[in-house]
């Protein structure tokens, strides 16, 4: 591993009504350069039915790719558990949520009393603004050059996410932000399809093994993962799953197997969501407009719903991005296919993504500065 990492718990009660976990990884070799230069702290935040942990395969690359940053020095990169949902039964400080982490686990209770059927994407919002400012492990967040990575959902909230942090005092400091192929746009029958869609795979795929082998091998099979790179799959079976609690029972009647540990009507709750939001993309005209630089990752071949949202992030209210980003094999133009889980099937074309716009970032704020 070329990365180590440490978990950290914010707990901000009552001020917000749950506690909030993040990783910090950090590079195993420290160099002088890396300790005495100025360096960047890297925010992860990830898609609905994720974990924290799902950006490691791309955070081992990005720290192996350090060299072609072109000056760039990432000091750190954090990882953020969204705060949602997890069987309330069921509450094993070992296991993790599949959609967002420890987080999930440590609030099992309160969720419980508090979901109606309904998650806003404002709770994950409000989740990482309670652990930027929680000095998560003695670390003073507010004093560092944030660059925001958000995948999916978490690249959709990302808007909102401006707004709220630049309201709040002190201000967080947005060093770039790059947006991962999210579905953003007004409500519109496009947009409803694609949220259908999600929800709907929710609701019907598998959701208990008799072991974790077993749902490892589903995953090899099953349409939306089996693209996925094998190391993908084994951190979902690793952080994703839980043990059963029929697994409690007396014998003989106990269930030794596995189960989600993300119940399945919440995640599409979390689809529903998005289908009926159009706050986030308003305020991404006003985050295009800003001083922070934003940068788009996008398929060049999606499906035909999301083709048809594409548009309004190229061009939302007439304001455009900084600078955007497609993937292909071999090329930084180019396409990472299948529901916006491009980290999932591709962290090496990912990290390459990343590591060419931090070094074009770098690159224009060195020409700017001459001027």
């Amino acid at each position: 591993m070329l990365w180590e990492r440490e978990t950290f718990v914010v707990d901000p009660r009552p001020s917000y009504h749950y506690r909030v976990s993040g990783n910090r990884y950090t590079p195993s070799h420290k160099t002088a350069s890396t300790i005495l230069n100025p360096s960047l702290s890297l925010v992860f935040l990830h898609a609905a039915g994720m974990f924290k942990e799902c950006f490691e395969p791309v955070i081992e690359l990005l720290f192996q790719k350090k060299r072609a940053y072109g000056g760039v020095n990432i000091g750190e990169i954090w990882a953020i558990g969204m705060t949602t949902f997890l069987y309330a039964d069921h509450a094993d400080p070992f296991s993790e949520c599949p959609n967002h982490g420890q987080s999930a686990v440590l609030n099992a209770k309160d969720i419980a009393r508090d979901y109606q059927g309904e998650w806003s994407l404002i709770e994950y919002c409000d989740a990482v603004s309670a652990f930027l400012r929680g000095q998560p492990g003695g670390h003073d967040l507010l004093q560092k050059e944030l660059v925001f990575i958000g995948q999916s959902v978490g690249a959709i909230t990302m808007s909102v996410l401006v707004s709220l942090l630049s309201a709040r005092d002190p201000a967080i400091r947005f060093h770039s932000i790059i947006l991962g192929d999210p579905i953003l746009g007004p409500r519109s029958t496009a947009k409803d399809m694609i949220a259908v869609s999600y929800s709907r795979s929710s609701f019907v795929r598998q959701d208990v093994w008799p072991s974790r082998d077993e749902a490892r091998g589903y995953l090899d099979e099953y349409s939306l993962t089996k693209a996925w790179k094998p190391e993908s799959k084994d951190l979902f079976v690793k952080y994703a799953l839980m043990d059963h609690s029929a697994g409690s029972l007396p014998k003989p009647f106990d269930f030794r197997g596995v189960t989600l540990a993300c119940r399945r009507d919440q995640e599409a709750a979390c689809y529903r969501a998005i289908a009926m939001d159009s706050e986030a993309h308003r305020l991404l005209a006003r985050l295009y407009s800003s001083n922070i630089p934003v940068y788009y990752i996008y398929d060049l071949k999606p499906n035909q719903r999301a083709a048809q949202i594409q548009p309004g992030i190229f061009l939302c209210e007439g304001t455009m991005p900084t600078a955007t980003y497609g993937i292909r094999a071999g090329h930084l133009a180019s396409v990472i296919q299948g529901f916006s889980m491009f980290v999932q099937n591709d962290p090496g074309e990912t990290a390459t993504a990343l590591a060419h716009i931090l070094k074009d970032d770098n690159s224009k704020r060195a020409y700017l500065a001459r001027l």
